[in-house]
């Protein structure tokens, strides 16, 4: 199991995998999924497997879900675009 299907466990996020030749059915999830590998599971070092998803945790609402610029919101943050 890779570090960030590991991570996403830990975060209890499920993966879902496509069905048999069909790639295309997983790709809106594979590109969601993308950013959480990239700005937190690599860019940091974890000591065990409560440090990541507490990690996960601390990454996805505050930051994430609150404050990141999403380029679908045009550029705004999830709490500028709600407003």
């Amino acid at each position: 199991m890779s570090l960030s299907s590991m991570a996403f466990v830990a975060g209890g996020i499920c993966s879902i995998h496509s069905r048999q030749r069909h790639p295309q059915d997983n790709a809106s999830c594979e590109s969601s999924l993308k950013t959480p590998k990239r700005e937190e599971i690599y860019a940091n070092d974890y000591r065990d497997m409560e440090h990541l998803a507490a990690g996960i945790d601390q990454f996805i609402e505050p930051y994430y879900n609150r404050c990141r610029l999403h380029s679908a919101l045009g550029y705004r943050s999830p709490d500028e675009f709600e407003r």
